[in-house]
């Protein structure tokens, strides 16, 4: 049986394709299942920055091939939920460092920008 700490650690090695932190960091993942007979199918929730993210299928699919790379792994199926929405508030402290070493400040719910600083924008320039 693989343990969620396993399927984690992995999911800490898939970055965002459009910024430089990991999806668990950023706050994608929800939710981590594992079922079946053998306990070796994983189903994994996780949440959009927003709706019409384009990287959501290149995510998923990473995640989906990465997991089931893992042994004791059979099935890995990612769905993309909306409920809870997904906030600045749910990028880690780690994250946000990441974030801060490559220029980009996070501001927390219901604060303005510092002066100066640029608030994270996950929306694709057409």
């Amino acid at each position: 049986m693989v343990a969620d700490q396993e399927i984690l650690a992995v999911l800490r090695e898939i970055p965002d394709p459009e910024l430089p932190i990991s999806i668990v960091d950023l706050g994608l993942v929800e939710d981590i299942t594992i079922g079946g007979d053998d306990l070796d199918d994983i189903h994994i929730m996780l949440l959009p920055t927003f709706i019409g993210c384009p990287a959501l299928d290149m995510i998923a699919k990473d995640v989906e091939t990465k997991v089931t790379d893992l042994a004791m792994v059979s099935t890995c199926k990612v769905s993309w939920i909306f409920d809870p929405p997904w906030s600045v508030e749910r990028i880690s402290e780690a994250g946000r460092k990441q974030l801060q070493e490559h220029g980009v400040t996070v501001p927390s719910c219901g604060s303005t920008s510092p002066q100066g600083t640029v608030p994270l924008i996950t929306s694709a320039i057409p």
